[in-house]
Formats: structure tokens, C-alpha cells, sequence
């Protein structure tokens, strides 16, 4: 099908953009909607008509991708569906209904602009208060007080089908979920826009940007049965949940067992869940916890070069904070912007930058952008890394039509209950080779280097034909992935963890895929915007 939509901007005194999270756009490199990245932000008034082909089968969603405005709400699923002699997971289910596709989202009381870049010295985290499923729910204190019975969704069912169910992490806060429904299993057929072999688990760990599509074998007692959305890792403390009703044709009224809370219970037992948060990834983490991603595998096989022992280039994502000190903190013109942690105010980095956006969009108006404000093409030694504060217009290039081998690392220690950023890569599905954690018996620069004479070594774990692929993916505190893309669509593409206030305060880049001067020509009268310098 062909696309088209006509954004337009009703918010007053506001630019915005929309990204379609998941599609590769090929053919359409202006569309992906990045501001001054791939196009210039929508203003006021202005109606930008996005134009594409959907090309590619499989679960993605759109949002706004400017400033903090998906947290707010500007969020949406985006499904490409595919005639089903053509889905490799047929067999697997009866129905596949645009009414099971679930989008959650994180809520807090205030608009998401208040909190950045957040207060000093109290209300210092960006955290969720409570969830929304289907843009619905009711708020609970943390001890389980419920405070307002407003409507919950509700998804219907027929006892002896088997159903898919499309869950997209439309959330944006720096916290992990997991997903369950009442006594019912989960087989994974698809992770992100592309289908898998068939997986079974008892729940879903999802971070931000996250789709996983499951079927639901609903063999159980007519009834209704509660589905639950609870916050886990990180923002434990913050004890955040949601639910909604999965109900068998017959069944009226609540659920018979109670409305599940926070706390594990019966009816809300995580058992083996898909991505346990900040796995280890080990063969017993997967027995005990459940599969990381890498454990997938993928419903088609990767082409043979992928699966070469080494690949055609190496490139390194480590992502970090600088940490202010007070003299930087209040010295105007030394930094463009900061994030309040509950520590220290940050910048969020990756290999050390706090990434800037150029004036005008560098793919539309390369000619325009400052070389002087794009960082040094070599980068900087890991050694160096957020040791003092840095901030460019943070470009990667690689070549066209090469396997490129990408290794994101968290410059922290291994934490249990700390941070596991999500990270998302535009234009690409990437190909997961391997998921651990770093050494954290020895400093940062050193388990660097033990790392990367892993990869160069004959000692890595071989490369599965059907390897899984993901646009987005969780990073283990203190851990690495290993991923692998071909590149063969050229163009400049967007990097970031998919926590809006990490994206905001700096932890992006752009990656080039080959030379400039192939790059396609803009539509024609595609906007253009920049400085305007004139010489008095």
C-alpha cells in the first residue's frame, strides 16, 4: 500500500515531527521524521504530508519525535499486515484482530516538560506513576489504594481460539514492564516489525520503542481474566502498575480472582519472562529468569555474510552520563543542556558526546550544516570518555553494502536494579549475535579492551543461521550487545536511547551509510529551514 499522511500542527507555539518507529524506509529516506536529521520540524500552522510504501509485514508504531511530546501522548500503533499464506506462523492461530493490538503508555501527574531537565533537590527522577493501556486506567497509590474507578480496557475473546495479541511499548520513561494476563501463556511469533520461530513464556519484559507480537491460547474456563502491566527493576520503589480485562464471549462482571496489585500473586506471576530485566543472558539465567533476545530465533535466515567470523567493520556505541560539577553547572555558555539525576545533573552521552543537532537537516541540507559543530571523524579513545564534557553533532560513518558490526556497551557497573537503556536504531533491523556483561572487576577502560579482543578473537559463540533481529533493544546495566547490520540503505539514520530524557539531554548520533554525494535528491519544495546570519 501506498502511504500518506498529513500531519498538521495545531499546537501553539510548538514544532513537531512524527518518526514511524520500525519501518526501514528505503525508498522514502525523507519521511522517517527526524528533525533536523532527516527534515525540518513541523511548525505551527504548517501541514507536512508524510509519503511511503509499506513495504515490510510486521508491528510498528508511530510517535512524535520531537522534544518530549510522546510522552505526552502522541503515540499510535502502526501494523503491515500480510495475507496469511504468506506468515511463516499461520498455523499457530485462528485470529489475528486489529482489536488485540495493545499500545501502553507511562503516565505521571505532571505534562513531561516539568520534569526537565527536573528539580535539584527533590523529584529529581524521571520515573512512571502509572501505566495506560489503550489510552485507559485507574490510578492506585502505592499501597494499592484505588483512587478512581474510571474505565479499564477490555479485549474479547472466544473460549477454544487461539489469538494474537500485538503489545507495543509506547512508554518513555526509564523503566521496564511486565506484561501478563491471568493463567493464560505467551508464544512469541514476531519481536519488533519481524516474525520468529514460535517461543513460549509466561510474560513479556518490554522496554520503550519494545513490540512483541504473541498468541494466546484461550482454553481455559469461560471467565474473565485480569491483564497486568507493573513496573519492574529500576523503578521497584515507584510501584506503578496497570490492568485491563481479557474476556471470554459469555463472561460478565470482573474477573473472580482479586484485582491483582503490585506485589506478585497467582494472577500476576512473571514465571519465565521474555528479556528479564538486566539478565545476566547466561544458559542458566534463561532456565531460571528467561530468554534474552539473542535466544530468539528468527522465522527467515540471515544472508551467509552475516555469519562471518568477523565482520567487514567494527563500530562502538558506549553509553554513559557526564557529570557536572557545580562550576560547569552554573557557567552559562559552557554546556546546552543538562538532565537532574537523583545524584548529579548530567549530560547523556555516547562515546562521551552529549549529541547536538545541526541547524538545518543533514540529510535534506548537508551543504547548510556547520562543519565546524559535526564531531571529529575518528571519534574519541574510550579512555577518554566522559571525562570532560563534550558536545557535537555526533556522526558515524560507515561504508555502503558492508556488514557492520556494532557493539553497544553501558559505561557503568553491573546493577541488578540499575538503569538498562533502550536502544533504537532507524533505517535497520539489526541482526543479535550476543548479549553479557561487562567486567566489572577492573576499570571501565580495561574491560573495554578485554571485550574487544573477545570479538577480534576465534573464541566467540557461533552465529545461528535464523540469528533474530530487532530495531530496538534492552542493555543490560553494566553489559554489552553485540549486533550486526548490512548495510544497504544509505542514508543518515538515527541512534538514541528510546528513555525521552536520556534523547533529550544528549544519548544519540547519526549514523552515515556511505558517501553524500549518492545520496538521493529531496522531494521536490521539501522545506527548508537554518540560521539566518546576515553580514550588516
Amino acid at each position: 500500500d501506498l502511504i500518506v499522511a498529513d500531519v498538521k500542527n495545531l499546537m501553539p507555539g510548538r514544532s513537531t515531527v512524527i518518526h514511524w518507529h520500525g519501518l526501514r524506509q528505503i525508498n522514502a529516506k525523507f519521511m522517517d521524521g527526524v528533525p533536523m536529521v532527516t527534515q525540518c520540524p513541523i511548525t505551527e500552522s504548517q501541514i507536512f504530508r508524510y509519503t511511503f510504501r509499506a513495504e515490510e509485514p510486521g508491528l510498528d508504531f508511530y510517535h512524535s519525535h520531537d522534544g518530549l511530546q510522546k510522552v505526552d501522548g502522541i503515540v499510535g500503533s502502526f501494523v503491515i499486515r500480510q495475507p496469511r499464506s504468506e506468515d511463516p506462523n499461520t498455523d499457530e492461530y485462528d485470529f489475528d484482530l486489529p482489536s488485540h493490538v495493545i499500545v501502553i503508555q507511562d503516565w505521571y501527574h505532571l505534562m513531561a516538560d516539568a520534569m526537565f531537565p527536573g528539580l535539584r533537590f527533590r523529584d529529581t527522577e524521571q520515573m512512571a506513576a502509572s501505566y495506560l493501556i489503550q489510552g485507559k486506567g485507574r490510578y492506585t497509590l502505592s499501597d494499592g489504594t484505588l483512587l478512581a474507578n474510571t474505565p479499564i480496557a477490555e479485549f474479547n475473546v472466544e473460549r477454544g481460539n487461539r489469538y494474537v495479541f500485538r503489545i507495543v511499548a509506547g512508554t518513555c520513561f526509564e523503566c521496564q514492564y511486565i506484561f501478563t494476563i491471568e493463567n493464560h501463556d505467551f508464544v512469541i511469533i514476531g519481536a519488533d516489525a519481524q516474525s520468529t520461530k514460535p517461543y513460549r513464556v509466561n510474560s513479556l519484559t518490554m522496554s520503550p520503542g519494545e513490540r512483541y507480537s504473541v498468541v494466546v491460547n484461550c482454553n481455559k474456563n469461560v471467565g474473565a481474566y485480569w491483564m497486568q502491566v507493573r513496573t519492574v527493576g529500576l523503578c521497584n520503589h515507584m510501584r506503578a502498575q496497570q490492568v485491563a480485562i481479557m474476556r471470554y464471549s459469555g463472561a460478565t462482571g470482573n474477573p473472580a480472582s482479586a484485582t491483582p496489585t503490585f506485589d506478585v500473586s497467582r494472577v500476576n506471576n512473571p514465571g519465565l519472562t521474555m528479556s528479564p530485566v538486566n539478565s545476566l543472558c547466561t544458559a542458566q539465567t534463561r532456565r531460571s529468569d528467561g530468554p534474552c533476545i539473542h535466544d530468539l530465533r528468527s522465522a527467515r535466515n540471515a544472508p551467509s555474510r552475516v555469519r562471518n567470523a568477523q565482520p567487514d567493520m567494527r563500530l562502538v556505541w558506549g553509553f554513559g552520563f557526564y557529570f557536572f560539577t557545580d562550576e560547569e553547572l552554573y557557567n552559562s555558555g559552557q554546556y546546552h543542556r543538562f538532565l537532574q539525576s537523583p545524584f548529579d545533573p548530567v549530560g547523556s552521552t555516547v562515546n562521551g558526546v552529549v549529541n547536538m543537532f545541526p541547524p538545518s537537516p543533514i540529510l535534506s541540507q548537508f551543504s547548510d550544516v556547520p562543519k565546524n559543530i559535526i564531531c571529529p571523524a575518528q571519534g574519541f579513545r574510550a579512555d577518554t570518555w566522559n571525562r570532560q564534557h563534550r558536545e557535537c553533532v555526533n556522526v558515524m560513518k560507515v561504508p555502503a553494502n558492508s556488514v557492520v558490526e556494532i557493539v553497544a556497551i553501558d559505561i557503568a557497573n553491573h546493577d541488578p536494579a540499575g538503569i538498562s537503556h533502550a536502544i533504537h536504531l532507524h533505517g535497520y533491523d539489526m541482526y543479535v549475535l550476543e548479549m553479557g556483561v561487562m567486567n566489572g572487576n577492573v576499570p571501565f577502560n580495561q574491560s573495554y579492551v578485554q571485550l574487544m579482543n573477545y570479538l577480534n578473537s576465534n573464541n566467540r559463540r557461533s552465529i545461528p543461521v535464523d540469528v533474530v533481529t530487532k530495531d530496538t533493544f534492552p542493555l543490560t546495566s553494566g553489559g554489552y550487545v553485540v549486533v550486526r547490520i548490512v548495510t544497504d540503505n544509505p542514508g543518515y539514520w538515527f541512534f538514541h536511547c528510546h528513555f525521552a530524557y536520556h534523547l533529550d539531554s544528549g544519548m544519540s548520533g547519526i549514523l552515515q551509510v556511505g558517501e553524500q554525494n549518492t545520496f538521493p535528491s529531496p522531494p521536490a519544495g521539501f522545506p527548508k529551514c537554518g540560521d539566518f546570519l546576515p553580514i550588516p
